[in-house]
């Protein structure tokens, strides 16, 4: 179901403290001339982009890029990336994810039109990273609260950032530790302009920053938002409430006048109501006079599966021409509520399947073991919860002789609960059909670049990347839904591991015309090690099934 929403964030309390204590004074060299300091005033002026892995001002970029300051996020109250998709013409981002699963666990996305129909942690048409790093799952979570820039880049990226940026990419840079003691604090509220009964939200925020020591200076910003509902469950209770508890933070320690060393990471707790609702359809059988015929794609091996033929006259429920408007149609909301029920009031059946509320990896022949103790719980009723973070450390330094190394090590992990009813509440004669499914990723990656000096006319750049992927998905459904057994669970494993060889060469031809010639040597290997239906009893067990990419990508500009 697509949810409508209109915010209209209020101002609560706006608020910035400089927090008291004595003035510090530097000595400055004498041989510090005017023209220095004023080119140095300039620059914090200016807005730089990093999207092609350096400091670039945007009539310098020649790439499409957005940029958004954290003081142009909160102009236009934009609190995460839905709302951020809004204000960027060709980027799209929407909450609902692929495969009937709402909430925010696989938000789908696409630039200028591109997206992906199968979207994976490993495979994507477009990609999100954290200062560089690639964000494997939870960017439908991400407070966009306290950052130092928000880049959308537009269009093919692959010779920086790899394969999965066909379509473009967006780049979160953290906000930096000031060199003063400041802090912020803010708070607004919010109603969406739908049914429900509680459809009003808030947002609250603290940020605080400054030194700790001479060398080391840091910045915690923590946030806790909720968004009203739209509508209601057929219980009462909302249907699209969203919840998100997220701290951000970095830390700088400065070693010598030209290196530095970098930590930056967050934690987001949330939990929604999302789930999808049907409407009836209005035409009996015989009156859609429609066949639709296609080609099935084995998604894993990408070897052609065969034709299909569907149709939609012989069909007893089918939509002909435009889908009914919301508002003027009876939506079929699913049953949520703590506990679950196990008869349908509309009808009494029984679903009589309990497995994803007790023990939901029930028929499983081998349990994840990283699905233990430490996994997050299941939702209270229909809906979803969620918990992910990342560690990023970084290292840059400057040589005499004006070249830069700069490096990062980055690991995140993202885990996701979600109940919901895969009728959508629409089978009015059929039992409720509950589906449930627990998927956590975990990923690293790590990169080094060393570039040459900005001032010469001829200039070039390096570096060498690698990351790796770990993904599970437990997925247990209804002995209704096509399953053999009452409780029939699907388990999968993804494994990946990428190679990249990057680097950059730019020639200023004249002061109005210069050349850049840049490319990607990348070495792609995705594996599924286990495939398993209904725990190893049915032929549909996949085992070590891998594919690779090796591929030399450039980009002349």
């Amino acid at each position: 179901m697509t949810r409508y929403s209109k915010f209209g964030y209020v101002s609560a309390l706006a608020l910035t403290a400089a927090l008291a204590m004595p003035a510090q004074v530097f000595a400055q060299e004498e041989t510090e001339t005017a023209t220095e300091a004023t080119e140095a005033d300039a620059r914090q002026d200016v807005v730089y982009v990093t999207a092609r892995k350096r400091d670039e001002t945007p009539l310098e970029v020649p790439i499409s890029v957005t940029a958004f300051s954290q003081d142009n996020l909160d102009d236009r109250g934009i609190l995460s990336n839905a709302d951020l998709a809004a204000f960027v013409p060709g980027f799209d981002f929407e909450n609902n994810g692929a495969g009937g699963f709402a909430g925010r666990a696989n938000p789908q996305f696409r630039f200028r039109g591109v997206g992906a129909q199968v979207n994976t942690a490993a495979s994507r048409s477009g990609a999100f990273f954290w200062d560089g790093a690639y964000l494997s799952g939870g960017v439908g979570l991400l407070p966009l609260v306290d950052l130092g820039q928000v880049e959308v880049i537009k269009g093919p990226q692959a010779a920086f950032f790899g394969r999965n940026t066909f379509s473009g990419a967006v780049n979160y840079i953290p906000a930096e530790p000031t060199e003063t003691f400041e802090g912020r604090l803010s708070a607004g509220i919010s109603s969406t302009t739908g049914p429900a009964d509680d459809n009003t939200g808030y947002n609250l925020l603290g940020v605080a920053s400054g030194p700790i020591t001479d060398n080391i200076r840091g910045r915690i910003a923590v946030s806790q938002e909720k968004k009203g509902a739209y509508w209601d469950f057929l219980d009462g209770s909302p249907l699209g409430e969203e919840e998100t508890f997220g701290i951000l933070g970095s830390l700088h320690f400065d070693i010598g006048d030209k290196s530095l060393i970098k930590y930056s990471g967050f934690y987001v707790d949330a939990s929604d109501t999302s789930a999808y609702g049907g409407f009836a359809s209005n035409n009996p059988t015989g009156t859609c006079n429609f066949t639709y015929n296609g080609q099935l794609v084995n998604v894993v091996s990408g070897a052609p599966g065969g034709s299909f033929s569907t149709d939609l006259s012989t069909a007893s429920s089918n939509f002909c021409g435009s889908i009914p408007d919301f508002d003027k149609n009876t939506l079929y909301t699913p049953l949520s509520g703590n506990p679950l029920p196990t008869t349908d009031p509309r009808n009494g059946t029984t679903n009589g399947f309990t497995g994803i509320f007790g023990n939901q990896f029930q028929g499983v022949a081998t349990t994840p073991p990283q699905f233990g103790d430490g996994f997050i719980g299941a939702p209270d009723g229909l809906g979803n919860t969620y918990e992910t973070f990342r560690h990023h450390l970084s290292f840059e330094t400057e040589f005499d002789n004006g070249f830069v190394f700069d490096a990062f090590a980055s690991f995140g992990q993202y885990q996701n609960f979600a109940i919901f009813d895969s009728t959508y509440g629409a089978r009015g004669a059929a039992a409720i059909t509950y589906t449930g499914f627990a998927q956590e990723i975990k990923d690293s990656s790590f990169e080094a670049r060393l570039t040459s000096p900005s001032e010469s006319r001829a200039r070039y750049m390096i570096g060498a990347s690698y990351y790796d992927l770990d993904s599970t998905l437990v997925e247990v459904r209804n002995g209704n839904y096509a399953c053999t057994t009452s409780a029939c669970p699907f388990f999968t494993s993804t494994k990946s591991q990428v190679l990249g060889i990057f680097g950059s060469i730019d020639y200023d031809i004249t002061q109005e015309l210069t050349l850049s010639v840049e490319g990607r040597y990348q070495d792609d290997e995705q594996t599924i090690p286990l495939a398993d239906a209904a725990g190893g009893t049915t032929a549909n067990r996949v085992e070590n099934e891998s594919q690779s990419y090796s591929k030399f990508m450039p980009r002349v500009i």
